[in-house]
């Protein structure tokens, strides 16, 4: 599972477009929750490419959006692995002061996301 998240974020958009298109709901939600499963894995292997973050990043709102237990286990790893992804651009100077807002931003936002879904 380490450096293989892109590869499950793209097996994620795939099986959601065979679930729209081609195959039944049913094994549909199958393929798209083994593919959740498997970025989650990813993530629980805390070893990935600089850019997989960012990748991942962009995904969030689609992947929060789906309704399956792993999604909230995804969301709880994603608070550290951004948090930590925010603390290697800091260490390693790279980026820019808008690109460190944009991660405090987007972790704020999770741990919203958190307390929303807890009431």
């Amino acid at each position: 599972f380490k450096y293989k998240i892109e590869t499950f974020l793209t097996c994620l958009a795939v099986s959601t477009y065979l679930k729209e298109t081609f195959i039944d709901e049913e094994l549909g939600n199958l393929l798209e929750e083994f593919s959740l499963y498997s970025i989650y894995k990813s993530l629980l292997s805390n070893t990935f490419s600089l850019y997989e973050p960012q990748l991942l990043i962009k995904e969030l709102p689609r992947i929060l959006s789906l309704q399956y237990p792993i999604v909230e286990k995804i969301r709880a790893e994603c608070l550290d692995t951004i948090s930590n992804f925010r603390d290697i651009h800091s260490f390693l100077n790279i980026g820019d002061w808008k690109d460190f807002v944009h991660l405090d931003y987007l972790i704020n936002m999770l741990k919203v996301f958190d307390n929303y879904n807890h009431k």
